[in-house]
């Protein structure tokens, strides 16, 4: 894929994007190579997951080499392009886990206090 003859034409980068499936018979790795090389080469990819055709609902779908959770991450990274020009895949999935540990943290300190708050309320009454 050449894409340097529609820049030179005036098009834009950031409005060429392309195509990426993944979830089909392919590996993460794969997948992550195919989106690497067109950003690579200046365009923007667009990665969308692989349903069949005959699936009543889109989002259930999981090939072998995929999980679920792969599958939202995957797409999240490369649909954002804070996540793919500056951060390593790696660098990704650690910015994920410290926001899932701080939500599941600011949960149970919700909690704590309804509990807390619900035996004081209790107490008084």
């Amino acid at each position: 894929m050449e894409t340097t003859p529609l820049f030179n034409k005036g098009v834009y980068k950031t409005k060429v994007m392309v195509f990426c499936l993944y979830n089909y018979t392919d590996t993460f790795e794969e997948a992550f190579y195919r989106c690497s090389e067109v950003y690579r080469l200046g365009a923007r990819p667009f990665p969308e997951a692989y349903h069949p055709l005959d699936q009543l609902v889109k989002k259930d779908y999981v090939s072998e080499h995929w999980t679920r959770d792969l599958i939202s991450k995957f797409s999240d990274y490369w649909f954002k392009a804070s996540n793919f020009k500056f951060k390593t895949w790696e660098q990704y999935l650690d910015v994920c886990e410290k926001k899932r540990n701080s939500f599941l943290a600011r949960r149970m300190n919700r909690r704590s206090f309804a509990v807390s708050a619900g035996r004081k309320g209790c107490s008084i009454a």
